[in-house]
């Protein structure tokens, strides 16, 4: 999870600037709900392993986008009050 997290987390930052927050967005929950199904049915180690890597795809399409998106919403007076929010 870690590789692919690690490995997806920057071109996900380019592609966000690029194509727009929400399309890489839509993209991250896609893919964890493609990583739930997979993991949900897996009925050998690869397919859990799949499952891994997808769900470590998915947070780095969206992890860092959240941040943002946190950022970018909260006013700058409760900013640390809204990162403790959302990372509750």
């Amino acid at each position: 999870m870690n590789v692919a997290y690690a490995a997806s987390a920057y071109p996900a930052g380019v592609w966000a600037d690029r194509a727009g927050r929400r399309v890489v967005l839509l993209a991250g929950v896609g893919i964890l709900v493609l990583a739930d199904v997979v993991l949900a049915t897996a009925s050998t180690i690869w397919l859990v392993m799949a499952g891994i890597a997808l769900w470590g795809l998915h947070m780095g399409l969206t992890q860092g986008l959240l941040a943002t998106m946190v950022t970018d919403t909260a006013p700058a007076t409760l900013r640390g009050t809204a990162f403790g929010v959302f990372s509750l």
